[in-house]
């Protein structure tokens, strides 16, 4: 995740931003381009053809401006930049990511976007399809999500549950209930459809 449970302002170095958009790439690459590595026009593709992706990196510089610009007057002009930038993509892709979200390396999304994501924290290699909504629930309790969860499409996941690593969450599930690793999980509401389905890698 961003500088492991780092929280906003603490120490999120250039070399991680970088790897971490590295990884946000190779897995736009595996999962939408079906490429098996990740290539110097690999990576253009991308990010001239996914708009998603620049909205995830702007989730990721946000932090580290916090955590890299002490001077008040530097900081400002380089989170004014970023803010945006980010209201241009969130508008491209009629998407949304909490800015306080702490987002694991690895993150795709899908399909033109139509995405609210507000997890407190989502791990490692997850994949999250269009139309999806993650968030609070009245009692503002938000969703952890674990390493390599896949949301399928115009699924929506709120409260203060607790997704478990490698979970696939099938389309147009409805979630308000946690889920052990390893199970597959359909319906609204949603139900465990199967379990102990080892797909996390």
């Amino acid at each position: 995740m961003i500088g492991s449970d780092m929280e906003r302002g603490d120490y999120y170095p250039l070399s991680r931003l970088l790897d971490d958009l590295k990884a946000d790439l190779s897995s736009y690459a595996r999962t939408l381009s079906n490429l098996e590595r990740l290539s110097f026009l690999g990576g253009m593709k991308i990010v001239t053809t996914f708009p998603t992706f620049w909205l995830i990196a702007l989730h990721r510089y946000r932090f580290w401006v916090d955590s890299q610009f002490r001077i008040k007057a530097i900081k400002f002009f380089m989170k004014f930049l970023g803010l945006v930038g980010r209201y241009i993509f969130e508008i491209i892709t009629k998407s949304f990511i909490l800015g306080t979200a702490d987002i694991g390396p690895g993150l795709c999304i899908t399909g033109k976007g139509g995405v609210t994501l507000g997890p407190n924290k989502m791990g490692r290699g997850c994949i999250v399809g269009e139309n999806v909504t993650i968030g609070r629930d009245r009692f503002r309790h938000i969703p952890e999500f674990g390493d390599f969860v896949k949301i399928g499409a115009n699924s929506i996941i709120f409260g203060g549950v607790r997704i478990g690593n490698g979970v696939i969450i099938k389309d147009s599930t409805v979630l308000t209930k946690s889920v052990p690793d390893d199970c597959i999980v359909h319906g609204n509401p949603g139900r465990i459809v199967k379990k102990n389905s080892k797909l996390s890698t």
